[in-house]
């Protein structure tokens, strides 16, 4: 009968040996589940859903539409700086990241309450609302038309549709009389 303290020993220094050559990221605990999976948000003791929790680093859905509208603006007018340069194409496709981000959390949120205050019927509403989510998937289209353009290095395709951006932005600021941040 083999010496079961001999199998332990290469059992033991067999699995450290397996586990010293994985890479440190295959050894960390598995991401919390998102989406469906995870279940209910967490709550407040007051039984309010709790923002801003499930997700801290705001996969779209956590932050309010004026913190989006800001992330926007911030990061559109620093991409402008950095897209003409193919050097800085990764800090570009960065800046164009956090405004696809914005573009989405703002997107995902109910209209601004200033926006469907502009009228007083609940069908006018709901036409405000869809109104204000096709212009954002508009401005998300045109965010997704850049980001193929800074990839392309196309620095004259990209200005063009940075500045179409910024004609959908103030088109649907006065439109909806939204005061820029």
């Amino acid at each position: 009968m083999p010496n079961r303290r001999l199998i332990a020993t290469i059992t033991l220094v067999t699995t450290t040996i397996a586990l010293a050559a994985l890479p440190a990221t295959a050894r960390q605990a598995a991401p919390p589940p998102a989406g469906p999976e995870a279940g209910p948000p967490p709550q407040s003791p007051e039984g309010r859903a709790v923002r801003g929790q499930r997700n801290p680093r705001g996969g779209g859905d956590s932050m309010s539409v004026g913190a989006a509208m800001k992330t926007m603006d911030r990061s559109l007018d620093r991409l402008k700086t950095l897209a003409g340069d193919p050097a800085r194409t990764d800090e570009a496709l960065a800046a164009l990241g956090e405004i696809e981000r914005g573009c989405l959390a703002a997107k995902n949120q109910p209209a601004p309450r200033e926006v469907l205050e502009r009228t007083t019927d609940d069908a006018g509403r709901a036409a405000l609302a869809a109104e204000y989510r096709r212009d954002l998937i508009e401005i998300m289209r045109v965010l997704l038309e850049a980001e193929e353009a800074i990839l392309a290095r196309d620095a004259r395709r990209v200005d063009a549709l940075l500045t179409r951006v910024s004609e959908l932005q103030e088109t649907s600021h006065d439109r909806f009389g939204v005061k820029e941040h």
